[in-house]
């Protein structure tokens, strides 16, 4: 009479290969949704940042770049009637960057929100809904981790102008 079959033995050690194999496969595993959410805000950051250069494009065309500000019904970009500019550059509020960047705002997966530092005024931020505490109506950031920063600078040129830039900063997931 033969046996088919596995051992008692058998059964145990490929138990405990597969215990092995899991305990070190699931952190890396576990890490892919933190790699593609990373992926997504670096996706934003360009996205972002084609958005600045070409709406600073289209201000440099009209000759208004170099106006400390720009108010709503003064900027010459279309669906961009409650934005606001200075020296060529978004201001940190929300209803400039809904209009110029596409898949950010109320409703989406990436939201603006702010934090505030006793030091300076408040910062923006693009990051997931799920990284926004919004029990105020002033959504803030939660974590410090997953998000663009957005700073706008302000800098006086040697020929006692001034000019602005901006600085995109991305901290990964």
């Amino acid at each position: 009479m033969k046996n088919k079959g596995f051992t008692l033995i058998e059964l145990v050690v490929v138990i405990v290969i597969l215990g092995i194999l899991s305990v070190i496969a699931a952190p890396r595993f576990l890490r892919l949704q933190d790699d593609a959410k990373t992926s997504v805000i670096k996706g934003i950051r360009s996205s972002v940042d084609s958005a600045l250069r070409i709406a600073y494009g289209k201000l440099a065309i009209e000759g208004v770049e170099s106006k400390a500000l720009l108010l709503p019904g003064e900027v010459p970009i279309d669906g961009c009637g409650e934005c606001l500019f200075s020296y060529g550059y978004p201001k940190r509020d929300f209803d400039t960057f809904y209009a110029l960047v596409n898949g950010v705002g109320e409703g989406e997966d990436i939201q603006l929100a702010y934090t505030i530092e006793a030091t300076s005024a408040p910062t923006l931020f693009f990051t997931f809904s799920d990284n926004i505490i919004d029990d105020s109506g002033f959504p803030v950031i939660k974590n410090d981790s997953c998000y663009v920063k957005y700073e706008a600078v302000v800098v006086n040129t040697d020929d006692d102008e001034k000019s602005s830039d901006y600085v995109l900063t991305v901290k990964e997931c």
